[in-house]
């Protein structure tokens, strides 16, 4: 008998202990759901009593209810959805995991910080809708970003990214309409649909190659990106992904690019001037879309993609092929409308000017050339005054694509053309460009060039970094000298910067050619450039930071630590 009351004890126990779990307690503006129970501690999940909540709210670490100290663990599910006229929460460290619509609307919020590296959020609109939300701190082992994560953060204009993520999920930054500053981290595989649509003020972003997909309309109505760096790693477009992305004027397609998918990828790009199509690409379906300003497509492959046929205003268009694809296809200098051309001029506007291309160029050909010469800058003297030059002939593009164990950007080679002031020369698309993949034309071990090519419009600043951390000063060309630049900003597409390390450069001010005399004037780049801090960072692996939150950077050649 006594054996058999032990057992209906046990199981009233057991029967305690279960019924536990799922219930619920208030305390003040919040309520408490039981998610374990042991003896005298257990865990809880919290979320508002009613959405009339306002003003700061501090989620405690522990609560006790009934003799039995919880842990809250969890932001339950909804658990401040539509909390319109909540201002501030204080996430305790204890939080490991945020729930399905989290802060879903809650139009007040100014900020969030989560301290605890490990939570985790749901997949789904867990701060969708935060209209007035400006600072996010998220966990450091972060290893993706749901659905909707930030959609509609109207005045989200800087973010960080964990380098430990390596997922977007779609919509993630939809209609962020301030957002200004992001990063997407080394090992992130795809970009989803939408990600970026209709973020207004985003200028600039910097696409990893692991990156190997980029969805449907990621960048559509981003209507200041003026500057995209697309890695080789990227085979496949979604639909309509740069539509209305009226301030880019040229786009270079990655090398290995295979396909665009069904809908003009371009569409009503107005600023666009230029493209270049990849050797790998199978076609342009419905070609590129309404382009007003279009007037050169430049052609790696062996022929022209049948969709182009479909563009409105192919009299306004040449296209460039390499001389070999002109003589066997297109000798007749013209194709379904279009001209078709294998020689690319260019016009000087003073004796000596930089060019950059997103292909190899070749100069070889003096028949071609109208009697240019071309130059690496390799040097600079030892009384600081002047660039030493090396001539070339042929140019390669590139320098790091699909070099084995490089993670960062291409490197575009610059080169200095000399010739008579406006008149015009001419070269060739290289027979040897990217396209080659890993056997590409590359400088020579013996070539040296300091000579930073802009394959589309870049942001220079006025003291950056090398691949080994060293501080380097930039110079631009401007009437016939290397120029300091005094100011951030952007340089044009198609052209070509001075990169000269401090030591090397004698803090000159400006640099000539044959021993031209200095006058010690300055220039700077393209006045239509927006405002940044003038005190730069960078991280230590020599890329610019430009909201750095924890860690070690590097700021006017001095190692800073912010905790």
């Amino acid at each position: 008998m006594r054996k058999f009351y032990s057992l209906l004890l046990a199981s009233a126990t057991l029967a305690n202990v279960s019924a536990a779990v799922k219930d619920t307690f208030e305390i003040g503006d919040l309520t408490y759901t039981v998610l374990t129970e042991s003896g005298t501690t257990g865990t809880v999940s919290v979320k508002a009593k009613s959405t009339e909540i306002s003003g700061k709210v501090i989620i405690p670490e522990k609560v006790s209810n009934k003799g039995i100290e919880y842990t809250v663990t969890q932001i339950k599910d909804q658990g401040f959805r539509d909390c319109v006229s909540l201002t501030n929460v204080k996430i305790p460290e204890t939080v490991n995991y945020v729930g399905t619509c989290g802060f879903y609307h809650c139009e007040s919020l100014d900020s969030l910080v989560f301290p605890n590296d490990d939570l985790t959020f749901s997949f789904w609109y867990v701060m969708q809708g935060c209209k007035n939300l400006t600072y996010v701190r998220l966990p450091e082992k972060l290893n993706r970003l749901g659905y909707f994560m930030f959609a509609e953060c109207e005045n989200l204009e800087s973010i960080r990214i964990p380098e430990s993520c390596t997922s977007f999920d779609e919509y993630a930054f939809f209609r962020c309409y301030k957002l200004k500053e992001v990063n997407i981290p080394y090992g992130v595989k795809s970009l989803g649909m939408a990600d970026f649509y209709e973020c207004y003020e985003l200028e600039h972003l910097d696409i990893p190659p692991t990156v190997t997909y980029i969805g449907k309309q990621v960048f559509t109505r981003c209507r200041k990106l003026r500057t995209l760096s697309l890695p080789n790693s990227v085979t496949q477009f979604g639909w309509q992904t740069f539509e209305e992305c009226t301030l880019l004027k040229h786009l270079t397609f990655p090398s290995h690019l295979k396909n665009i998918r069904d809908g003009a990828c371009l569409e009503k790009c107005s600023g666009l001037t230029e493209v270049t199509i990849p050797a790998e690409i199978e076609d342009f379906p419905n070609g590129l879309g309404v382009l007003s300003r279009l007037k050169s497509i430049f052609i790696m492959g062996d022929s022209i993609p049948t969709g182009l046929q479909y563009y409105s205003r192919k009299n306004y268009v040449t296209i460039y092929v390499k001389k070999s694809v002109f003589e066997e296809r297109y000798s007749s200098g013209t194709w379904n409308g279009y001209k078709v051309s294998y020689k690319i001029p260019v016009t000087m506007s003073h004796k000596y000017q930089t060019l950059c291309r997103d292909f190899d160029m070749d100069f070889s050909d003096e028949t071609v050339t109208n009697g240019c010469k071309v130059y690496l800058a390799s040097g600079i003297n030892a009384s600081h005054t002047n660039v030493s030059v090396t001539p070339i002939t042929y140019v390669p593009s590139r320098e790091r694509a699909n070099e084995e164990g490089y993670t960062g950007q291409d490197t575009y080679n610059g080169v200095i053309i000399e010739g008579k002031p406006y008149k015009t020369y001419y070269y060739k698309i290289g027979e040897r460009d990217y396209s080659q993949g890993e056997n590409q034309e590359k400088l020579s071990e013996d070539q040296t060039n300091l000579l930073q090519g802009a394959h589309q419009e870049q942001w220079v600043e006025t003291e950056e970094e090398d691949e080994d951390s060293n501080l380097v000063l930039t110079y631009g060309m401007y009437d016939d000298k290397f120029r300091r630049y005094v100011s951030d900003g952007y340089i044009n597409y198609n052209k070509a910067y001075l990169r000269i390390p401090v030591g090397l450069s004698g803090n000159a001010k400006e640099f000539g050619f044959d021993g031209w005399e200095s006058d010690g004037t300055a220039t700077s780049i393209d006045r239509n450039s927006l405002s940044l801090p003038k005190q730069s960072y960078y991280g230590l692996n020599g890329m610019v930071v430009k909201s750095p939150h924890k860690g070690i950077f590097i700021s006017k050649g001095r190692k800073l630590i912010i905790r």
